[in-house]
Protein backbone atom coordinates (compact mmCIF):
# COMPACT_ATOMS: atom_id res chain seq x y z
CA UNK A 1 0.00 0.00 0.00
CA UNK A 2 1.42 3.38 -1.00
CA UNK A 3 2.02 6.31 1.33
CA UNK A 4 -0.80 8.24 -0.38
CA UNK A 5 -3.29 5.41 0.18
CA UNK A 6 -2.32 5.17 3.85
CA UNK A 7 -2.67 8.97 4.29
CA UNK A 8 -6.10 8.86 2.61
CA UNK A 9 -7.30 6.07 4.90
CA UNK A 10 -5.98 7.89 7.98
CA UNK A 11 -7.49 11.24 6.91
CA UNK A 12 -10.89 9.69 6.20
CA UNK A 13 -10.82 7.62 9.39
CA UNK A 14 -9.95 10.65 11.51
CA UNK A 15 -12.64 12.82 9.89
CA UNK A 16 -15.28 10.11 10.37
CA UNK A 17 -14.23 9.57 14.01
CA UNK A 18 -14.25 13.30 14.72
CA UNK A 19 -17.68 13.84 13.15
CA UNK A 20 -19.40 10.90 14.82
CA UNK A 21 -17.69 10.69 18.22
CA UNK A 22 -16.78 14.29 18.99
CA UNK A 23 -19.40 16.30 17.10
CA UNK A 24 -22.08 13.62 17.45
CA UNK A 25 -23.04 14.08 13.80
CA UNK A 26 -23.15 11.44 11.11
CA UNK A 27 -23.24 13.66 8.03
CA UNK A 28 -21.43 16.79 9.20
CA UNK A 29 -19.23 18.43 6.52
CA UNK A 30 -15.78 19.47 7.70
CA UNK A 31 -14.29 22.19 5.54
CA UNK A 32 -10.76 22.19 4.17
CA UNK A 33 -9.87 24.88 6.70
CA UNK A 34 -11.24 22.79 9.59
CA UNK A 35 -9.43 19.68 8.34
CA UNK A 36 -6.14 21.53 8.23
CA UNK A 37 -6.67 23.10 11.67
CA UNK A 38 -7.62 19.75 13.19
CA UNK A 39 -4.53 18.12 11.71
CA UNK A 40 -2.27 20.84 13.14
CA UNK A 41 -1.80 22.50 9.77
CA UNK A 42 -2.44 26.06 8.77
CA UNK A 43 -4.49 26.95 5.73
CA UNK A 44 -1.91 28.82 3.68
CA UNK A 45 -2.78 29.00 0.01
CA UNK A 46 0.54 30.72 -0.71
CA UNK A 47 2.53 27.60 0.20
CA UNK A 48 2.39 24.23 -1.51
CA UNK A 49 0.74 23.08 -4.70
CA UNK A 50 -2.85 24.27 -5.11
CA UNK A 51 -5.72 22.67 -6.98
CA UNK A 52 -9.01 24.43 -7.68
CA UNK A 53 -11.98 22.07 -7.93
CA UNK A 54 -14.98 23.37 -9.88
CA UNK A 55 -17.73 20.83 -9.18
CA UNK A 56 -21.41 21.18 -8.29
CA UNK A 57 -21.95 17.61 -7.06
CA UNK A 58 -21.18 17.48 -3.33
CA UNK A 59 -20.19 13.80 -3.33
CA UNK A 60 -17.73 14.34 -6.17
CA UNK A 61 -16.39 17.49 -4.48
CA UNK A 62 -15.79 15.53 -1.27
CA UNK A 63 -14.12 12.63 -3.09
CA UNK A 64 -11.83 14.88 -5.16
CA UNK A 65 -11.01 17.02 -2.13
CA UNK A 66 -10.14 14.02 0.05
CA UNK A 67 -7.94 12.55 -2.68
CA UNK A 68 -6.11 15.84 -3.21
CA UNK A 69 -5.66 16.44 0.52
CA UNK A 70 -4.20 12.93 0.85
CA UNK A 71 -1.65 13.99 -1.79
CA UNK A 72 -0.66 16.91 0.48
CA UNK A 73 -2.19 19.48 -1.86
CA UNK A 74 -4.02 22.68 -0.94
CA UNK A 75 -7.63 22.50 -2.13
CA UNK A 76 -9.69 25.45 -3.32
CA UNK A 77 -13.39 24.88 -4.08
CA UNK A 78 -15.96 26.42 -6.39
CA UNK A 79 -19.27 24.66 -5.95
CA UNK A 80 -21.08 26.02 -8.99
CA UNK A 81 -18.43 27.82 -11.03
CA UNK A 82 -19.73 31.30 -10.21
CA UNK A 83 -16.53 32.20 -8.33
CA UNK A 84 -14.08 30.01 -10.29
CA UNK A 85 -12.54 32.84 -12.30
CA UNK A 86 -12.04 35.02 -9.23
CA UNK A 87 -10.51 32.13 -7.27
CA UNK A 88 -8.15 31.28 -10.14
CA UNK A 89 -7.04 34.91 -10.51
CA UNK A 90 -6.57 35.42 -6.76
CA UNK A 91 -4.83 32.15 -5.87
CA UNK A 92 -3.11 31.07 -9.12
CA UNK A 93 -3.66 27.32 -8.59
CA UNK A 94 -1.26 24.85 -10.13
CA UNK A 95 -4.21 22.95 -11.61
CA UNK A 96 -7.95 23.37 -12.12
CA UNK A 97 -10.26 20.33 -12.12
CA UNK A 98 -13.31 21.46 -14.10
CA UNK A 99 -16.71 19.81 -14.21
CA UNK A 100 -18.26 20.45 -17.62
CA UNK A 101 -21.96 20.33 -16.66
CA UNK A 102 -22.43 23.17 -14.18
CA UNK A 103 -25.58 25.14 -13.33
CA UNK A 104 -25.69 28.46 -15.14
CA UNK A 105 -22.46 28.65 -17.12
CA UNK A 106 -20.83 25.52 -18.54
CA UNK A 107 -17.35 24.37 -17.58
CA UNK A 108 -16.29 24.79 -21.20
CA UNK A 109 -17.36 28.46 -21.12
CA UNK A 110 -15.35 28.96 -17.91
CA UNK A 111 -12.37 27.20 -19.50
CA UNK A 112 -12.45 29.51 -22.51
CA UNK A 113 -12.62 32.59 -20.25
CA UNK A 114 -9.70 31.35 -18.13
CA UNK A 115 -7.60 30.50 -21.20
CA UNK A 116 -8.26 33.97 -22.71
CA UNK A 117 -7.14 35.75 -19.51
CA UNK A 118 -3.43 36.67 -19.30
CA UNK A 119 -3.41 35.92 -15.55
CA UNK A 120 -4.81 32.41 -15.84
CA UNK A 121 -4.12 31.14 -19.36
CA UNK A 122 -1.09 29.09 -18.32
CA UNK A 123 -2.95 27.19 -15.56
CA UNK A 124 -3.66 23.63 -16.76
CA UNK A 125 -7.35 22.72 -16.75
CA UNK A 126 -8.45 19.09 -16.62
CA UNK A 127 -12.09 18.32 -17.40
CA UNK A 128 -13.66 15.82 -15.03
CA UNK A 129 -16.94 14.86 -16.63
CA UNK A 130 -19.50 12.17 -17.30
CA UNK A 131 -19.34 13.03 -21.02
CA UNK A 132 -17.78 9.84 -22.34
CA UNK A 133 -19.26 9.48 -25.79
CA UNK A 134 -17.15 9.24 -28.92
CA UNK A 135 -15.83 12.69 -29.73
CA UNK A 136 -16.50 14.22 -26.30
CA UNK A 137 -12.85 14.18 -25.21
CA UNK A 138 -11.79 15.77 -28.51
CA UNK A 139 -14.45 18.49 -28.15
CA UNK A 140 -13.39 19.19 -24.56
CA UNK A 141 -9.69 19.39 -25.49
CA UNK A 142 -10.51 21.63 -28.46
CA UNK A 143 -12.34 24.01 -26.09
CA UNK A 144 -9.09 24.59 -24.17
CA UNK A 145 -8.89 21.86 -21.54
CA UNK A 146 -5.42 20.36 -21.16
CA UNK A 147 -6.64 16.95 -20.05
CA UNK A 148 -9.71 14.81 -19.50
CA UNK A 149 -10.86 12.40 -16.79
CA UNK A 150 -14.11 10.48 -17.28
CA UNK A 151 -16.58 9.96 -14.43
CA UNK A 152 -16.88 7.72 -12.61
CA UNK A 153 -13.21 8.29 -11.92
CA UNK A 154 -10.52 5.68 -11.62
CA UNK A 155 -8.36 6.37 -8.55
CA UNK A 156 -5.20 5.54 -10.47
CA UNK A 157 -6.13 7.71 -13.47
CA UNK A 158 -7.13 10.60 -11.19
CA UNK A 159 -3.93 10.61 -9.12
CA UNK A 160 -1.72 10.00 -12.16
CA UNK A 161 -3.32 12.85 -14.11
CA UNK A 162 -3.13 15.29 -11.18
CA UNK A 163 0.49 14.32 -10.53
CA UNK A 164 1.38 14.81 -14.19
CA UNK A 165 -0.07 18.31 -14.37
CA UNK A 166 1.32 19.63 -11.09
CA UNK A 167 4.70 17.91 -11.22
CA UNK A 168 4.42 15.47 -8.32
CA UNK A 169 6.56 12.36 -8.19
CA UNK A 170 4.10 9.72 -9.36
CA UNK A 171 5.54 7.10 -6.99
CA UNK A 172 4.45 9.33 -4.09
CA UNK A 173 0.90 9.74 -5.37
CA UNK A 174 0.04 6.31 -6.74
CA UNK A 175 -2.65 4.43 -4.79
Amino acid sequence: MSAMAIRLILNLSFAAHFRSNILGAQNCHISTHEQMCLSGGVLNTEAGKKVLIVEDNQLNMKLFSDLLLSMDLVVLKSEDGSDAIELAQAHKPNLILMDIQLPGRSGLDLTQILKADEETKSIPIVAVTAFAMKGDSERILAAGCDGYIAKPISLLEFTTTVSKFIGLNQADSAP
